[in-house]
């Protein structure tokens, strides 16, 4: 939100930043995760489409309550399930992979109770 918050009033900055980690990354981590996972295409966009309306509670939370960390980790959760999946079960991950997976993974742990 840095680039933000000298263009705009702090709190409008962390609205817009907040509302792009539901809206825009969420859906992207599904949609990614699905596709990591060798899903058809239409499913990887059935997930992206019902992480909008899956829990109305949560995003009104996330909303009000929730810090960027926290709600940032939570919504990468999915695709870093994946990829570690991919991993365990022996199948191989690209490089591109397995450093997006130990940076998100890094990144989950390092904010409060993002990896829980």
């Amino acid at each position: 939100t840095w680039p933000l918050h000298y263009l705009l009033d702090i709190s409008l900055s962390h609205n817009l930043s907040l509302a792009g980690v539901l809206f825009i990354i969420l859906p992207l981590s599904l949609f990614s995760s699905a596709h990591i996972l060798k899903l058809s295409y239409t499913c990887a966009y059935i997930a992206a489409s019902l992480s909008f309306s899956t829990s109305l509670v949560w995003y009104r939370w996330a909303l009000k309550y929730g810090t960027l960390g926290f709600i940032t980790s939570a919504a990468l959760m999915p695709l870093i399930f994946a990829l570690g999946y991919k991993l365990i079960s022996g199948q191989k991950l690209s490089r591109f992979q397995l450093i997006l997976f130990i940076g998100l993974g890094t990144i989950s742990i390092m904010w409060p109770l993002g990896a829980f």
